[in-house]
């Protein structure tokens, strides 16, 4: 149906879902028109390919083009929709455009509950590196790629598909890695049930599939197998699979670890990025690719390469101070940045939260467990967060953080950059965990820092973290 139209109109740019799709129609020479409730990275990506997005409601823009593609977070009953379905505008979700557009390609989908968009990524990476300059759809921007989703015109697509997707089943794939099928909170309730009926419903109905390869390091997964009419490929680092591997010891700058197939030693491989949940990422991309026939050397030089994605684990300096960008979203997330951040740097640890972030992922007492190997957790409100009565709610997070021996704020944006400009020293470490808009504040504090030591007189210069640091006074010497 896309293929006809000359005009697309994008009905809710600044929602995730939408981004890849219009990418896509860009590169295969679409005009487009976009209107969206608010400026985000989700708009940028737009703008920066040429594309004039408008804030509010336009339902002219909608009754003007060939087909509309909306968000499936835009209500059904919205102008721009209404505007179009009166002009007989044909109107699609971005499920429906989505499969539209990768019909007729070769497609590897990777699903689950997180961790899709980093495995997605290193796959696109490695059919790069490999030549075959494949098409794809990610949440993110790609640092190694630049894009968050692109068409080549070449045979491939890798997707990175949410559980929504796959409900839906209208993206039938050729290959699909599911690296992680967990929901926050205890297992084996109704949620988890409810995933793998899903996954299991998908991967059952779709005839193209030609293989799926399981993370079994995830319980959920493990039962996913046990319920299954048909033999998945299992890759693991804690448990018995077809594709293995072990972290390697004693390496403390880069993320390392052996890898096998079955009897077939395939040697250490090196990840770009930190973080050792991202060995079993970068071992879900490796056992995909070799099936795929890619050469390993080429999946050994893209890995080492690979650099991450926007705002997943992002690091940048400023002012002598380490910051980490995460998007958060889920408690295992949080954990598994904390545990990677911690230990290492010189000073304090911090972390700032938003609160409404904070307070959908998880209880107080978890969080304050979670949070205990830092020196203070940061709860931001802002004006929306006041007004819909979360800040009250966040008494109880502060006072199971005060148990676990963690200094405890509650501020506002402006408010926590104002404090933390003041009170970080070069050697700390600080977190920012929460949506895409809010993670810009770390940039705003880094901005400042790195203004404020610019700044400092040459006698009172702040140690640098890009050498080698000074034991002891440098004026002993």
């Amino acid at each position: 149906m896309l293929e006809a139209a000359k005009r697309v109109h994008i009905r809710g740019a600044d929602h995730m879902d939408v981004c890849g799709p219009a990418l896509i129609l860009h590169d295969r020479g679409v005009e487009l028109t976009a209107t969206a409730g608010q400026h985000n990275s989700s708009v940028e990506a737009l703008e920066e390919i040429g594309v004039e997005v408008s804030m509010g409601i336009e339902p002219e823009l909608a009754s003007m083009a060939d087909a509309v593609v909306t968000s499936a977070a835009v209500a059904s009953d919205d102008a721009e929709i209404d505007s179009a379905r009166q002009a007989n505008v044909s109107v699609m979700s971005t499920t429906k455009a989505l499969a539209d557009l990768v019909s007729g390609h070769r497609v590897l989908g990777v699903m689950g509950t997180h961790g899709r968009a980093t495995v997605s990524s290193m796959v696109a990476w490695i059919l790069e590196r490999a030549g075959w300059k494949p098409g794809f759809v990610l949440s993110a921007h790609s640092n190694n790629l630049a894009r968050r989703a692109r068409d080549t015109g070449g045979d491939w697509f890798v997707l990175e598909l949410d559980h929504k997707l796959v409900s839906q089943r209208a993206i039938p794939c050729d290959y699909v890695v599911c690296n992680f099928l967990e929901s926050d909170g205890p297992q084996g309730t109704e949620v988890h049930r409810k995933l793998r009926r899903s996954m299991r419903a998908y991967l059952e109905s779709n005839r193209r599939l030609k293989e799926s390869f399981i993370n079994l390091d995830c319980l959920e997964n493990r039962r996913l197998v046990e319920e299954l009419a048909m033999r998945p490929t299992g890759y693991a680092l804690e448990h018995r699979a077809e594709f293995r591997g072990k972290l390697s010891e004693g390496i403390e700058d880069k993320l390392r670890f052996c890898a096998a197939h079955r009897d077939r030693q395939l040697g250490e491989l090196t990840v770009g990025i930190p973080g050792a949940y991202n060995a079993v990422n970068a071992l879900g991309a490796t056992a995909a690719a070799l099936r795929l026939g890619i050469d390993r050397g080429v999946i050994t030089e893209s890995l080492a390469s690979y650099n991450g994605l926007e705002n997943r684990y992002t690091v940048a300096r400023g002012g002598g101070v380490t910051f980490v960008k995460d998007l958060a979203e889920s408690a295992s997330t949080i954990q598994n940045v904390v545990d990677t951040a911690k230990g290492d740097g010189d000073g304090r640890l911090v972390s700032i939260l938003e609160a409404r972030v904070a307070r959908a992922a998880m209880a107080p007492d978890e969080l304050a467990e979670m949070m205990s190997c830092c020196d203070t957790v940061i709860l931001i409100v802002d004006e929306d967060g006041q007004a819909a009565g979360i800040e009250g709610g966040m008494t109880g997070y502060g006072d199971a953080l005060q148990r676990q021996g963690v200094e405890f704020d509650l501020l506002d944006a402006d408010e926590m950059i104002e404090r933390m400009g003041r009170r970080v020293h070069p050697g700390d470490t600080i977190l920012f965990f929460g949506t895409d808009t809010f993670l810009r504040n770390a940039d705003h504090l880094r901005a400042r820092l790195a203004a404020q030591a610019a700044q400092t007189p040459a006698e009172k210069e702040q140690p640098r973290l890009d050498g080698p640091l000074i034991d002891g006074d440098p004026d002993d010497e």
